[in-house]
Order: C-alpha cells, then sequence, then structure tokens
C-alpha cells in the first residue's frame, strides 16, 4: 500500500473531470487532474496531494473497453487506498448498456475491489439537476426543468439519448443490479434514519442511491460517505460526490484568496465541437472572433489537405492577433462518425498549441476535449479560477513542451455555459465576490 490522497477520482470525460477538479480545489484540497494512470501513480507530487483524479474517455466507449481500464484503474486504488473513491458521471447520467456504460465500469471494478461499498448520487443541484424517488429532472439552457425522459437535449441525444429517467433502470440495464433508493422524504427525520436505511442496503450487498433535491441534502450523504472508515466506498455520480465529501468537512481546508485571473497575453483559441443548443448559442452570440468554419464533407473528401488548410486559416488569424474561434459545422451528408471528426479536431488544437500562438484554448465537447488532450500528451491539470457554474479555467501541466505546460485552458461540456460565455473567455476572468 502507498501513501496518496485520500480522495481518488476518476472522470468518464475531461470536462466532467475538470468539474470536479474545481470542486476540490475550490475547497481549499491541494488536487490535480492527471490524463493517465501512469502519470498518476508515478508523478513526483502524488504523496502531497490531498485528492487526485484521472481523465478518461468513457462516455465514448463501449463496455469491454471501459471494463478492462476499470480493472486497472481499481488496482491503482487498491495500491493507495483512499477513504474514497469516486467514479464521476455526468450530471445527466449520460450512458446506455452499448456506450459510456456506467455498470460495466463498476463491474470491472469490482473485480478488484469486490468488498468495496457502493453507492449513487443521483443530482447536482448547483447545476440544475435534482434526483426525487429515484427519477432524474434536469435543467435545460433556458432553466425550465424537464424529466431526464423529457428533456429538449437529453431525450433525443445522438449516442445515448435517455428513454428513462429512473436512475435505477438506467443503472439496472447496464448490468448494475440491486439498486435500492433511499428517497427524499425520509431525509427529515436526521441522519441516523438516512444512515440506517443505507446501512440495511448496504448489508444485503445492494447498492444505495441517494436522491438530492437540495444543496442542504449533500452534507447528510457526505457524512453518510465519510463515515464508512471500515470499507472501501466507491461513490458513483457527478461532481456532487466532491461537494457531499466537502459539505460533511472532509479534509476541508481554508481555500487561498482567489484573485481576478488576466487576460492572455496572446490570443484565444476556441474549438466548438459539440452540436448541443447551448454550444450553438454560444458559437452565435460570440464577439470579437475571426471564424473558421471546418466542413465534414471536406475531412471526408481529403482529411490531410483540410488539417493543412484549416490549420493555416486558423493560424493566420491568429497571427494578426485575433481570436479565433474554430466551428464544426452541422453537416448531415456524410459518413464520418462523430469519434472521426473528434479526432480530426483534436489533430487541429495540437497544431494549434504546438506553433505558440496561442494564450489561452478553450474547447467545447466532451469528445472533442478527451481526444485533443490525448493528442496534447499533456501529463495533468490544476484549477485556476471559476468561469461560470460547471466551468472553470485550468493550467496544463506537459514538462518538456515549451508552449503547453503552463497554457491556460476551459473545456466545456455541450451542454454547460452561458451564451456569451465564448466571448467572456477573451479577457480577464473575473472572480465572483470581488
Amino acid at each position: 500500500m502507498s501513501r496518496g490522497p485520500r480522495y481518488l477520482f476518476c472522470g468518464d470525460d475531461f470536462t466532467g473531470a475538470s468539474d470536479t477538479l474545481a470542486t476540490l480545489a475550490r475547497a481549499g484540497l491541494k488536487t490535480r487532474l492527471f490524463l493517465t494512470p501512469e502519470g498518476l501513480e508515478h508523478s513526483q507530487e502524488i504523496c502531497r496531494l490531498d485528492a487526485a483524479g484521472l481523465a478518461t474517455a468513457h462516455r465514448a466507449m463501449g463496455p469491454y473497453a471501459i471494463a478492462k481500464e476499470m480493472e486497472a484503474v481499481g488496482r491503482m486504488v487498491k495500491r493507495f487506498s483512499p477513504r474514497l473513491f469516486h467514479y464521476k458521471v455526468c450530471s445527466t447520467f449520460d450512458s446506455s448498456p452499448e456506450t459510456g456504460s456506467i455498470g460495466a465500469a463498476i463491474t470491472g471494478l469490482d473485480a478488484v475491489l469486490p468488498n468495496c461499498r457502493t453507492m449513487v448520487l443521483g443530482g447536482q443541484p448547483s447545476l440544475g439537476r435534482y434526483c426525487i424517488f429515484s427519477n432524474l429532472f434536469a435543467a435545460a439552457p433556458d432553466k425550465t426543468v424537464f424529466r431526464l425522459d423529457c428533456h429538449p437535449t437529453m431525450s433525443c441525444h445522438p449516442i445515448t439519448p435517455m428513454s428513462c429517467a429512473d436512475i435505477r433502470q438506467i443503472l439496472t440495464d447496464q448490468g448494475l443490479e440491486g439498486i435500492k433508493g433511499v428517497h427524499w422524504p425520509l431525509y427529515e427525520n436526521g441522519y441516523e434514519q438516512v444512515r440506517q436505511a443505507a446501512e440495511q442496503i448496504l448489508g444485503n450487498r445492494e447498492i444505495p442511491l441517494f436522491d438530492v433535491m437540495e444543496d442542504k441534502d449533500l452534507s447528510l450523504i457526505g457524512q453518510i460517505l465519510y463515515d464508512q472508515v471500515a470499507h472501501p466506498v466507491v461513490a458513483v455520480g457527478a461532481s456532487s460526490v466532491a461537494q457531499a465529501y466537502v459539505a460533511a468537512g472532509a479534509d476541508a481546508r481554508t481555500a487561498p484568496v482567489p484573485q481576478t485571473v488576466a487576460a492572455p497575453e496572446k490570443p484565444v483559441f476556441i474549438m466548438a465541437g459539440s452540436r448541443s443548443q447551448a454550444t450553438a448559442a454560444q458559437v452565435k452570440d460570440a464577439v470579437g472572433f475571426e471564424r473558421v468554419t471546418i466542413s465534414p464533407k471536406a475531412i471526408e473528401a481529403n482529411t490531410q489537405k483540410a488539417l493543412d488548410d484549416y490549420s493555416a486559416a486558423c493560424q493566420a488569424a491568429l497571427a494578426k492577433g485575433a481570436h479565433v474561434l474554430a466551428v464544426v459545422a452541422d453537416e448531415r451528408d456524410h459518413t464520418l462518425g462523430r469519434g472521426r471528426i473528434a479526432g480530426f479536431t483534436a489533430e487541429l488544437i495540437t497544431r494549434i498549441c504546438a506553433s505558440g500562438m496561442t494564450g489561452r484554448l478553450g474547447i467545447a465537447g466532451g469528445d472533442t476535449s478527451s481526444l485533443a488532450l490525448q493528442h496534447l500528451k499533456v501529463e495533468s491539470l490544476s484549477f485556476v479560477a471559476d468561469v461560470e457554474p460547471g466551468i472553470c479555467l485550468c493550467r496544463l501541466h506537459a514538462p518538456g513542451q515549451e508552449f503547453l505546460d503552463g497554457l491556460e485552458v476551459i473545456l466545456k461540456g455541450g451542454q454547460m455555459g452561458s451564451s456569451n460565455l465564448f466571448t467572456a473567455l477573451t479577457g480577464p476572468i473575473p472572480v465572483p465576490g470581488l
């Protein structure tokens, strides 16, 4: 057993993992987000960290590949023996039996950690995600709250459309059986009754699923998580797991006084690879950018020529001092899969960063972010400042890469952010309360 962080987390995509990084760092915990298990295990800083995370591309992977990767993660968890292991999933539980299977991830982990206690948290009020009687509700960009299977985006998601709002059924369909709800009305009876309900479920070797309707619910749930001192604990959920851990007073520290982050000295480069409504609104309202439209049909026709042409166009604009917004066109008459397009944008981002011409990088889209950071061969990320709820400014750590080490980056999930987000990224990042 190696001495290491008391809180380990594994994100099923890069944008969500960076939100958990921010949640823990904001509470004063020394935290890093790593891109490979080897980078985490062999980091010279690991013994000085309170929390450490691993970002993966699970949300775009098949169940077998996820399970095999999680077996390796499980061995790492066994080595460090943290107080809590958090499998960070999207706040809307984006997943299916075929793609991004949460059930496959926990099954792979169980193969290595058979005595762990698994619990699920079903909401994150700070992001407009609410779980009541095990059913998940989510706010749309206009703040209207929908049941998940009626949500205008999630019900028709191109990869993982959600036809059910009951998290118990969603996870059961993915092979994670024996999930029992711990429902919100019980919380009025206080900690002890909620703890006893959870213990009874765990005693039957089943999995408690906690409703989350209000922020105050998280301190109660966090105390239950923290009190499992005799057992390794696996908590499945969004960044609300980290919020619960901190709310319970677990390893809390006085956070450093934040400072407003200055505007970058070099132009901003943003890659919008998501086709979500929120990202479309951000592209539409972006001001002060020179735009480069990336055609999937052009990629399909001649990938290398398209890469050379778009790279040249972006670098020409950056050389003039212009901020650049590269947008993947919403074309339908091509045969490229989502992964092929994300791979292309990752190569384009790598070229732009290697040129040293950008001072701040923004990436919109989970798959786009995941593949881009893999291409860039980044070792880890650290938190710099909050930008908006669920979106943070991070710093890349890439020893030996002159133009990449220290570069500021924002990784944004498709549904996250206000319509003026991209414009805001070109200037100083104000810290709330200053």
